[in-house]
């Protein structure tokens, strides 16, 4: 519902008319760079409560597997507002694994001499306690969370587990995974 009481009284020129919606590859709106593929809208408000819906269509964003600026500014009899915060929203991005290149990743399980468990993850001659798998374009997220996971063996038995987040940059994200151990039949 839009606010009827901007410091101005309650003047019907204070209601929203109008809302702007506009999209870029670049954060500062460039309308005039064609590399920015700036796009804009303007929508008639609604009258009443009723909310007002729009949906970007694929030939207003021509770039796919990138991320795209949005943000909307709503117009009064007074004129356009000042613009609200700008979001980053993915289009048509599908993630990939980086690394390791190779799959299956083979883990073994077992016991040490003190009876402890143990799972190792074998990448070619080399093992570790844990996995780290660098993806690209998985959805913008925090670093430091945690990822639900489920892993499948090669007997058909699954085991849930989580992948600990690291910072992504240009897109690219570590995911750590420290396997629980797996009891052997």
């Amino acid at each position: 519902m839009p606010p009827t009481e901007m410091g101005y009284g309650k003047s019907d020129e204070t209601v929203p008319i109008r809302f702007k919606i506009e999209s870029s590859l670049c954060k500062d709106f460039d309308r005039v760079q064609e590399s920015c593929y700036y796009f804009s809208s303007v929508l008639p408000a609604e009258i009443g409560e009723q909310e007002r819906e729009f949906t970007i269509k694929k030939v207003n964003l021509p770039v796919s597997g990138t991320s795209y600026w949005i943000r909307v500014t709503a117009q009064n009899e007074i004129g356009f507002g000042v613009a609200g915060c700008s979001i980053l929203q993915d289009f048509m991005i599908l993630p990939i694994i980086l690394s390791p290149s190779r799959f299956p990743v083979w883990i073994s399980n077992g016991q040490d001499c003190m009876d402890n468990n143990y799972s190792h993850v074998w990448l070619e001659e080399t093992y570790s306690q844990s996995l780290m798998i660098k993806t690209w374009g998985l959805p913008i997220g925090t670093a430091g969370t945690y990822l639900e996971c489920t892993i499948e063996f090669e007997d058909g038995d699954q085991l849930d587990t989580v992948a600990h987040r690291g910072a992504t940059v240009a897109k690219i994200t570590t995911l750590k995974f420290t396997f629980p151990s797996k009891e052997c039949h």
